[in-house]
């Protein structure tokens, strides 16, 4: 039904990688007018004031921005990848009302952190970084434990990468902090996720049009899932 009233989009085209991708379909241009390499989100160009950033340059329209002014209620959940140096670059400042996820390529399902697992490079800054954000009109910050509740994640996430010297994440890929104490699925990141867009869709009101643009981290690494899917994919090898 939600196809039959709406808009099906039956070709598209697609960079090969996942920033210039995100920053042509939000800025409406092709990759290559927009942002054509995939840079972390601390690369920056001095010989560029306006545009020397990752992501999409400060000085573009989004979609976001456009269906704000029409009136829509514009909700982010899941991967941005399009920018961050400046509250400009970011969901917030591309127009979008709330923004629950992450700002870099990839970060840990289980403690959101940006360490080398994740995004394949060993920098001393980004390896210490917690990437999982809320911006709203009364909050702009980290996922807190309470805000974490509210996704539905009730267990410590640890979320202790700062006070390691080691490059390995602090969970296995099942999200095990230790033999006695592994996270529940409802504390996997795309659970939480999940659960914001759900929120997102009940909590609207119907009198205004509504922009809920939903980007899962799925298929993305760290090659990390919970217990139970594993279990499928063993039972479907033995059948």
């Amino acid at each position: 039904e939600l196809a039959r009233e709406g808009v099906v989009l039956d070709r598209h085209y697609a960079f090969r990688i996942c920033s210039p991708s995100r920053s042509s379909l939000m800025s409406g241009r092709l990759a290559m007018h927009v942002n054509w390499v995939n840079t972390g989100i601390t690369f920056y160009n001095p010989k560029d004031p306006v545009s020397g950033s990752a992501g999409i340059p400060r000085n573009m329209t989004g979609m976001a921005a456009k269906l704000k002014e029409a009136g829509y209620k514009t909700h982010m959940v899941g991967k941005w990848d399009a920018g961050a140096a400046t509250p400009e670059h970011t969901p917030w400042g591309r127009g979008f009302d709330t923004f629950v996820g992450y700002h870099q390529h990839a970060n840990d399902y289980w403690q959101e952190g940006v360490g080398f697992t994740c995004i394949g490079e060993i920098d001393v800054c980004m390896d210490k970084f917690v990437d999982f954000h809320v911006y709203n009109d009364t909050y702009k910050g980290g996922v807190t434990p309470e805000i974490a509740q509210e996704l539905g994640c009730f267990n410590d996430t640890a979320y202790n990468q700062s006070l390691s010297a080691t490059l390995a994440p602090q969970v296995t890929p099942t999200g095990c902090v230790n033999a006695s104490y592994c996270l529940p699925d409802s504390c996997y990141e795309e659970a939480m996720l999940r659960a914001r867009a759900l929120q997102v869709i009940w909590d609207h009101d119907i009198s205004s049009p509504l922009f809920l643009f939903f980007t899962s981290h799925l298929l993305h690494t760290p090659l990390q899932v919970p217990e139970k899917y594993l279990d499928k994919v063993d039972a479907r090898v033995r059948d």
